[in-house]
C-alpha cells in the first residue's frame, strides 16, 4: 500500500464512495426493521395501524389522500392475513422503502444527481427523533416535492413524453397540496431559487414554466384551504397570531432557547450548511441567493417557534425544522457542490452519512424506554382481575412517556404482538371523562371512540376479558 499512486488510491476510494444511496437506505432498512416497535407503537403510527386493521381499509386524516403511498403497504399485509408482527414490520419498513423508492426514481429514471441527493441528505441531516415518529405527512409531502422538481427538471422522461411528465407533476402538486399545507414554503423557496439560477448545464426547467406550475399550486392551495379546510390544519394557522401577541418577544420563548440547544447537539449540519452557503454567495456576489436563503431560513424559523412556542416534544418540532435543513440543502448540492472536486464531495457526503446515521441510532433509546416501560406496565397488571384499566397522566412518568393520547392504541399492539392477549388500557389528563363508559364489559375503549369487541378482527384483536373497566391512581 505504502507505493501505491496516490491517484490509484483517490480513484479506488470515489468508486467505493459512489453508492451513497444504496450505503445510506441500506443502513435505515436495518435500523426500521430492528426499531419496528419503537416505530410503530408509538402515536400516530400506532392510531393508523389500529384504523387499518379494523376496518381493512386505508387510515386518511385530515384529506391527507397521499398517506395511501405508505398505507397501502401495511393493508396488503392485512388482506393477505399476516400476523400483527408482521404487519408493525412492513408498516415500518414501508417508510424507508417510500423514500428510497423515490431516490431511485430521481435517480436512475429521471437522471438527477442534484435533487437525488437533497432527497438523500434530507433524511438524514438534521434527523433523529422523526426516523421513530414516522407519520409525518409534511415529510412524506417534501420527499414528493423533490421529485415534482425533477420531473420539472430536463429528463428523460420528459424528452420522450413531455405529457406524461406533465400529467405526473400536475398530479404530485395536487398530492402535496394536501398532505401539508406547510409544504407551501419549501414550494415557493424552490422556485424562486430556480428563477434566480443562471443555467450553465441546460438542465434547469423554462422560467415560463416555474412560474406557471407555482401559479396552479398556488390555485390548488386557495381551492384546498377554502373548500376542504379541516379543524386540525385551522387550528394551526390560528397558531400564528402568536407572531403578534408575543411581538417583539420572541427571544423569551421556550421553543427558541431549544431551538439554540439542538442547532449545538444534533442539528450541527444545518448551522454549517447555512454559514457554507451564505459565505459563498457572498464571495461570489450573488446577493439575491443570499437574501433568498437568509431569509426563508429565519422567517420561517420564527413563524414554527412563535406558532409552537410551548411545544416541547423534540420529534414533533424537528419535523418542521426538516423544512429549513431543504433551504440549506438545495443551495449547497447545486451551487457549493459543484466547486469542489469528485473526491472531497465524495468525502463530504459519506461524512455526513456516516455522523447522521450514527446520530439516528443513538436517538432510539428514548424511544426503547418509553417501550419498555408500556411492556413492564402490562406485564405488572396482568395478574389483575381487571385488567382493562383507566388511569391518570399524574401517576405515569410522562418525562418518559410524552404523550398519552395514543396509548390504547399502542398498548393493544404490544400486548397482542408480544403477550397474545389484547389489553385495553388508557392513560388520560382526565380519567372521570370515561366514567359512563367504565361498564363497557365487552368493548374495547379508546379516548375517542367505543369498539364493541364482535366489530373487531379476533385475529388482531385477541379481547376475552368480560369484566368492567377500573380505574386506578
Amino acid at each position: 500500500m505504502g507505493n501505491c499512486n496516490p491517484k490509484d488510491r483517490n480513484s479506488f476510494l470515489i468508486n467505493v464512495l459512489k453508492y451513497p444511496g444504496s450505503i445510506t437506505y441500506s443502513i435505515l432498512f436495518v435500523f426500521a426493521i430492528l426499531f419496528y416497535k419503537e416505530r410503530t407503537a408509538f402515536m400516530d403510527a400506532s392510531f393508523v395501524l389500529f384504523y387499518i386493521i379494523k376496518d381493512s381499509s386505508t387510515a386518511i386524516q385530515n384529506f391527507r389522500f397521499g398517506s395511501i403511498l405508505t398505507q397501502i403497504f401495511p393493508l396488503l399485509a392485512v388482506k393477505a392475513g399476516l400476523s400483527l408482527k408482521s404487519i408493525m414490520l412492513i408498516y415500518s419498513i414501508s417508510f424507508v422503502a417510500f423514500f428510497a423508492s423515490i431516490y431511485t426514481v430521481i435517480k436512475r429514471i429521471l437522471k438527477n444527481d442534484e435533487f437525488s441527493l437533497a432527497l438523500l441528505l434530507f433524511n438524514i441531516l438534521i434527523v433523529s427523533g422523526t426516523f421513530y415518529w414516522i407519520q409525518s405527512e409534511q415529510i412524506q409531502g417534501s420527499a414528493c416535492l423533490l421529485l415534482f422538481y425533477a420531473l420539472l427538471f430536463k429528463n428523460p422522461l420528459k424528452n420522450r413524453y413531455p405529457f406524461i411528465n406533465s400529467s405526473f407533476c400536475y398530479i404530485l402538486i395536487l398530492t402535496i397540496v394536501f398532505l401539508h399545507p406547510i409544504l407551501i414554503f419549501i414550494y415557493l423557496y424552490i422556485s424562486l431559487f430556480i428563477l434566480l439560477s443562471n443555467d450553465i448545464s441546460g438542465k434547469y426547467p423554462n422560467k415560463q414554466e416555474v412560474i406557471s406550475f407555482l401559479v396552479y399550486y398556488i390555485f390548488v392551495y386557495l381551492v384546498k384551504y377554502y373548500f376542504f379546510r379541516h379543524e386540525y390544519d385551522t387550528s394551526a394557522i390560528e397558531k400564528t397570531k402568536n407572531l403578534i401577541s408575543l411581538f417583539p418577544h420572541y427571544l423569551n420563548i421556550i421553543s427558541n432557547r431549544k431551538f439554540i440547544y439542538y442547532l449545538f447537539t444534533d442539528y450541527y449540519f444545518l448551522a454549517i450548511l447555512l454559514t457554507v452557503c451564505l459565505i459563498h454567495y457572498i464571495k461570489l456576489s450573488q446577493f439575491g441567493k443570499a437574501f433568498l436563503l437568509f431569509s426563508f431560513f429565519f422567517v420561517f424559523l420564527l413563524i414554527v417557534n412563535v406558532t409552537f412556542k410551548d411545544t416541547t416534544f423534540k420529534f414533533y418540532m424537528e419535523s418542521h425544522y426538516l423544512s429549513l435543513s431543504l433551504f440549506v440543502i438545495i443551495p449547497f448540492v447545486f451551487d457549493v457542490l459543484p466547486k469542489m472536486s469528485q473526491l472531497n464531495r465524495s468525502i463530504i457526503i459519506f461524512g455526513i452519512i456516516l455522523i447522521r446515521v450514527t446520530q439516528i441510532y443513538s436517538s432510539h433509546t428514548a424511544f426503547t424506554n418509553r417501550l419498555n416501560w408500556e411492556r413492564e406496565y402490562i406485564i405488572k397488571t396482568s395478574s389483575l382481575e381487571s385488567k382493562k384499566i383507566v388511569t391518570t397522566d399524574r401517576s405515569v412518568p410522562m418525562d418518559t412517556l410524552l404523550m398519552t393520547w395514543a396509548t390504547p392504541y399502542e398498548f393493544w399492539l404490544l400486548s397482542t404482538s408480544e403477550f397474545g392477549q389484547s389489553r385495553s388500557i388508557l392513560i388520560l389528563s382526565n380519567p372521570n371523562e370515561l366514567n359512563w363508559a367504565l361498564q363497557k364489559k365487552t368493548s374495547f375503549v379508546t379516548s375517542w371512540g367505543i369498539f364493541d369487541y364482535k366489530d373487531l378482527p379476533k385475529k388482531y384483536f385477541i379481547l376475552n376479558d368480560s369484566t368492567s373497566y377500573v380505574k386506578r391512581n
